[in-house]
């Protein structure tokens, strides 16, 4: 823990997606890398759709740093990464990145906090959080290489427009 309460941690999760036919907008990614915070979720035991269901809380994106570095090209096979930089009570940092092989394609910074669904008030981020992900091994230190990342949930881009 340093200093401002915070825990940092390097934990990852690699989310394999292929892009359907048409153009990849900005708007696309940002479905991609919600679709692989999910994959991060599910991979930590975090039900994350049954605690939207049971507490009526969502975790709210509040801060997005995007840079679009080279596009995604309908038809091709790329993959969202996904690490947990930091978790508080208070907000989740992630940094995500869209890769085409070794090619980075986005980069993303974000900050999430936990808020009624319907955005009128904010909730701490649940205990539940911290123990599912803690627990199963996948907050980690630092210093731990990503190379010990469950294995990949696959997503077809098509599917995204249909949630």
């Amino acid at each position: 823990m340093n200093p401002s309460g915070a825990t940092t941690v390097a934990a990852s999760h690699r989310h394999p997606i292929v892009v359907s036919e048409g153009v990849v907008t900005p708007a696309d990614y940002l479905a991609f890398f919600e679709a692989a915070r999910l994959g991060y979720y599910a991979d930590c035991g975090f039900n994350y759709p049954a605690f939207e269901a049971r507490e009526k809380l969502a975790f709210t994106l509040v801060e997005l740093d995007l840079k679009l570095i080279a596009p995604a090209r309908s038809g091709e096979s790329v993959v969202a990464e996904t690490r947990l930089v930091s978790a508080t009570s208070s907000s989740i940092r992630f940094h995500q990145r869209l890769l085409r092989g070794e090619l980075l394609l986005v980069d993303a910074k974000l900050r999430l906090t936990c808020s009624s669904r319907d955005g009128e008030r904010l909730a701490p981020v649940p205990a539940r959080f911290f123990r599912d992900c803690v627990a199963r091994g996948q907050l980690a230190p630092a210093s731990t290489p990503a190379t010990d990342a469950p294995e990949p949930s696959v997503i077809l881009a098509d599917d995204l427009t249909r949630h």
